[in-house]
């Protein structure tokens, strides 16, 4: 008996992994919007990711994507970005292409990614592709310039107008104007890399809806369930992840829109306030 349980949870745990999105959203610096089969809804954290899927962040919005391989993905405010392909073959090798159609990026790795090394990532930003070999990048894409920072490890760069290089030299970028053939790569220092780096990263208590925060928003329509409708679609359609909850009680069902996962008092302030700045509705911190 005791054998058959553990090859039940064996099973389990294969088939776990067998299910187990090769890209998730982890954490949303709201408003972000997902647009999956010509469908637009607001992006949360937990949402898989998948080929032909893409992101838009608004003013304000940042996101972060963890891949299955451990490296993850951050996306500054005011990006657009597109998962092209998404594999993980039978010998364990990981594939990913990733599409930063506008806006800032980053690519991290974690240590245990880099010393597995089985995968092949290449990410493009417009007329730019890198291929990514156990890397930390930056980059960035806009109306007249494009170009990619090598934080750390080894990339190779492709042009669409055929021009290729390769960087090994951490904080070595190569950039191109729109129309242009890229520049030569070109050294940046430590202190510009930090200025780039923070349009990517998410402060603390910046408002960021996470798997993990227990923490909430909410605001109260008593038993007016239309006007919850209402107020939980404006919400959505304006790129913050809200839901309807119903709640029972002496006089028959009420209802809340409620925005989970904040990790503390200080991100659901910031969070209520960009909700009130955007759509007028006033949410209140909810305690866990």
């Amino acid at each position: 008996m005791k054998r058959l349980f553990v090859v039940a949870v064996w099973f389990l745990s294969m088939a776990a992994r067998a299910a187990a999105p090769l890209a998730t959203v982890d954490q949303v610096q709201s408003p972000a919007w997902l647009t999956r089969e010509g469908r637009v809804e607001a992006l949360e954290p937990g949402q898989a990711l998948a080929p032909g899927d893409s992101i838009r962040t608004g003013d304000e919005g940042k996101v972060y994507v963890r891949m299955a391989e451990g490296s993850v993905v951050k996306l500054g405010e005011q990006t657009q970005f597109a998962v092209d392909g998404l594999e993980r073959a039978a010998d364990g090798r990981f594939t990913a292409a990733l599409d930063v159609i506008k806006g800032a990026f980053r690519f991290t790795t974690s240590v245990l990614a880099r010393s597995v090394g089985r995968r092949e990532v290449k990410v493009r930003v417009a007329t730019l592709t890198a291929g990514i070999r156990g890397t930390d990048i930056w980059g960035r894409s806009d109306d007249k310039r494009d170009f990619v920072c090598l934080l750390e490890g080894h990339i190779d760069v492709a042009h669409t107008g055929g021009t290729r290089v390769e960087m090994s030299e951490p904080n070595s970028f190569v950039g191109a104007d729109r129309g242009a053939a890229p520049d030569g790569v070109k050294s940046v220092d430590a202190a510009q890399v930090q200025k780039w780096a923070a349009e990517t990263e998410i402060a603390a208590a910046a408002g960021a809806l996470g798997r993990a925060g227990r923490w909430n928003l909410t605001l109260s329509y008593g038993t007016d369930l239309d006007a919850a409708l209402d107020a939980a679609r404006a919400l959505r359609a304006a790129g913050y992840a809200a839901g309807l909850v119903p709640r029972a009680g002496e006089q028959g069902l009420s209802y809340e829109v409620r925005m989970r996962g904040l990790a503390g008092r200080a991100d659901a302030l910031a969070l209520a306030a960009r909700v009130r700045a955007d759509t007028g509705l006033e949410l209140q911190p909810l305690r866990p």
